[in-house]
C-alpha cells in the first residue's frame, strides 16, 4: 500500500487566511523530530500598494524563546493565474527576505533542520509576514509541512510543543 502525504508529513497551520494590512500572528513549530520543513504561502490579489515582506525566524522554544533571524536564499514562486503553467520558479532571496507580489500567488520555502543554529539549541521556526504597504486588503495564508521524521510517522509527531 502506498503512503499518502498525510502519512509521511505533518501539516500545521502557520497563520490565516488573514488580511495582512495588520501583522498576522504566526505560529512557531519545532523541528526537533523532523529533518526538514516546507513553508507554503498563498496570497490573493493586492489592488494598490506593495506586497508584504517575508522573513524567517528561529528560536529555542515554540514560545519564541531567544528568537533570531534564519538565513535562507531561495524561494519558489508562481505569481498570477495557472492558465499557462503551474511551474514554480526558483528565485534567489536577497538579505534573507523577499516581498510578495501583488498578483494571486503561491510561494514555497524549503528549509533543512541543519540550517538552524542547532549547536545553540535552536530547533523551532516561524515564518514572519510583515504588514502590507497598502490600504487595500491583502489576504495571505500559510502552512508548514514537516517531513523526514527521526522517530515516528508524520501523524504521530507533535510539532507545536517543545
Amino acid at each position: 500500500m502506498s503512503k499518502q502525504l498525510i502519512d509521511i508529513t505533518k501539516i500545521v497551520t502557520a497563520f490565516g487566511p488573514v488580511d495582512v494590512d495588520s501583522v498576522p500572528t504566526e505560529d512557531w513549530v519545532s523541528l526537533k523530530n523532523a529533518d526538514r520543513i516546507t513553508i507554503v504561502l498563498m496570497a490573493g490579489v493586492l489592488a494598490g500598494g506593495a506586497g508584504s515582506a517575508v522573513t524567517l525566524l528561529q528560536a529555542t522554544t515554540v514560545a519564541g524563546g531567544s528568537s533570531k533571524a534564519l538565513a535562507f536564499d531561495t524561494v519558489y514562486q508562481k505569481e498570477g493565474t495557472l492558465t499557462t503553467s503551474s511551474t514554480l520558479a526558483k528565485t534567489d532571496v536577497t538579505s534573507d527576505t523577499f516581498t510578495m507580489g501583488t498578483s494571486a500567488s503561491i510561494y514555497v520555502i524549503e528549509i533543512n533542520a541543519s540550517q538552524l543554529d542547532i549547536a545553540n539549541g535552536f530547533d523551532c521556526i516561524r515564518v514572519d509576514v510583515a504588514a502590507s504597504a497598502g490600504s487595500n486588503a491583502f489576504i495571505v495564508s500559510g502552512l508548514y509541512v514537516l517531513g523526514g521524521f527521526r522517530y515516528n510517522s508524520g501523524i504521530a509527531v507533535e510539532a507545536v510543543t517543545d
